[in-house]
């Protein structure tokens, strides 16, 4: 009777698992709407590597490393000869998929798919524990164990009212039968608590030593309070172009089915895969794109986003709007990670834009710590009365938000130059300087802050004083305006047209030849857009 009812309850413990985690909820999402995914449609499995805890990046778009990756069933189907692999640290970086991963493994284990997925998976009962969430159970009572922390959580969340005996999870425990996944340990945001938790972790892993365990946090805050009983570090790998593809495929495929569930099944999959393939083409010829795709969080969001794969690049500063307000509010408010000295969203960007605006003036793409605090610290401390705290928020910009990383010892840069254009552009737009943009119109480095410009500005002005400087790259740069923007002055738009064309047939040798660069300029950029 026993063995009846412990098999009767992980059966109904492995249907509430499956309901739960049968779908992902991007944390944070966007205001634009929630982003879902089929766990089992669309997951694309990371790549990981063995890396020192020290040697992890905390950075949101990094390179590929070059040392040959793993998948976790690699380290999972080892666990029985292998203890080394019963102690698993996931460090790795924000947006990578920390979460998911887990969340991935608890839906195989509980759907029974796994040796589906590695031929050798060893079979286990997944437990997926949120630290953030568990914390106050522990901090208020030290001596819990973890079989009973278990039983408190399961019996407080499961929708079939289950009543789990601590026994069989010690039981199970003890031999080495459950994998226990303990989620966001960088998300305990009280140091002395994160410490407490820590140390009670260490604990639990020492009680049970046959029992198989993958703890995640980001770099930063593991650091300063690392774990003694983990004996082995992995850190998710950026996506490679196929893990790209096949996401978009997957992403669109799910997507279609469920707006056009009436329509046949191929005809779907042919809409799909059409918008697949373009708005992967889009993401791979433009650089900026092709750096934040292999983020998983960024490439699902920008999946999300392209609605109309034609128009991704035209609407590129919506985008990284919603991508600032994704990383700077709403994720770090669904992870419970209050706002440093309770800054709103709208202070944040505008000291973000001061930062960006001068970099931009300074032809600076890097900044130590000290001159970023110099330069956001008027704007700063008008809101703050505290002389370290513009420091502290470069550094809770790079630790918590991601936006900002580290590059070197002492050295900082927004996560990628667009970032830091697009805040330059919201900058010169709320404080009239489109002076600035006039003033640099031959200068390369300022053309594509020029560029989203002209997305939401009238930029006759602009393209007047491109026409009046009359060379290659601003020549260029007005016809980008044109295409760019919706508000010009018409009749200069002729005039810079009919010039051109008698430009072609002049007898000066150096205006046909720049009327010519400028036309195969064109041609060429509308075959790779468009081909």
């Amino acid at each position: 009777m026993l063995w009846n009812s412990n098999a009767k309850f992980q059966e109904s413990y492995y249907k509430t698992l499956i309901a739960a985690y049968r779908t992902h909820l991007v944390q944070g999402s966007t205001d634009l709407g929630r982003i879902t995914l089929e766990l089992d449609k669309v997951y694309i499995l990371p790549h990981l590597v063995v890396k020192n805890p020290t040697e992890v990046s905390s950075a949101l778009i990094q390179q590929q490393d070059t040392i040959s990756s793993l998948s976790i069933w690699d380290f999972l189907a080892k666990i029985e000869t292998e203890p080394t692999y019963r102690r698993i640290l996931l460090l790795s970086a924000p947006g990578t998929g920390k979460t998911i991963l887990l969340e991935y493994l608890t839906l195989t284990y509980a759907q029974g798919n796994q040796r589906e997925e590695y031929e050798k998976a060893p079979k286990l009962i997944p437990v997926l524990l949120s630290l953030r969430q568990i914390r106050k159970l522990i901090i208020n009572n030290l001596d819990i164990t973890i079989a009973q922390i278990i039983t408190t959580v399961i019996k407080r969340e499961s929708s079939l009212k289950l009543d789990p005996s601590v026994e069989w999870f010690e039981q199970k425990l003890s031999s080495g039968k459950c994998l226990i996944m303990l989620d966001g340990l960088d998300e305990i945001v009280n140091a002395s608590e994160r410490r407490s938790v820590g140390k009670w972790l260490d604990e639990q892993m020492g009680l049970y030593p046959e029992t198989c365990y993958i703890i995640t946090s980001r770099p930063y805050s593991y650091l300063n309070y690392p774990l003694k009983t983990t004996t082995i570090c992995l850190e998710i790998q950026p996506y490679k172009s196929q893990d790209i593809k096949q996401f978009l495929e997957q992403f669109y495929l799910e997507k279609e089915l469920f707006k056009q569930a009436h329509l046949e099944g191929n005809l779907i999959k042919q809409q799909a895969l059409k918008k697949a393939i373009l708005v992967h083409k889009v993401i791979t010829t433009y650089p900026p794109f092709a750096l934040m795709a292999s983020n998983p969080l960024l490439l699902t969001f920008m999946a999300f986003f392209a609605e109309n794969p034609s128009l991704i690049l035209k609407k590129r500063v919506e985008l990284y709007k919603e991508i600032c307000r994704l990383l700077l509010i709403n994720r770090p408010k669904a992870k419970g990670i209050p706002s440093l000295y309770n800054l709103e969203s709208k202070q944040i960007q505008l000291i973000l834009q001061k930062l960006a605006l001068e970099l931009m003036c300074q032809h600076k793409v890097q900044f130590t710590l000290e001159e970023g605090a110099t330069i956001i610290s008027e704007s700063f401390l008008a809101i703050v009365e505290a002389k370290e705290a513009p420091i502290q928020f470069l550094q809770y910009l790079e630790n918590v938000t991601g936006l900002i990383q580290k590059v070197s010892a002492k050295l900082y840069q927004f996560i990628h130059l667009s970032f830091q254009e697009y805040l330059t552009v919201a900058e010169i737009k709320l404080t009239n300087q489109e002076q600035i943009l006039i003033n640099n119109i031959d200068q390369p480095w300022w053309s594509e802050a020029i560029r989203l410009y002209a997305g939401s500005k009238d930029t006759s002005k602009i393209i007047l004083a491109a026409w009046n400087k009359r060379n290659f790259v601003t020549l260029n740069l007005a016809y980008d305006c044109w295409e760019e923007g919706e508000q010009y002055n018409v009749e200069l738009k002729k005039r810079i047209e009919n010039w051109l064309d008698a430009a072609l047939e002049s007898n000066d040798p150096d205006i046909a030849r720049l009327a010519a660069k400028v036309y195969l300029s064109r041609r060429l950029k509308y075959v790779v857009a468009f081909d």
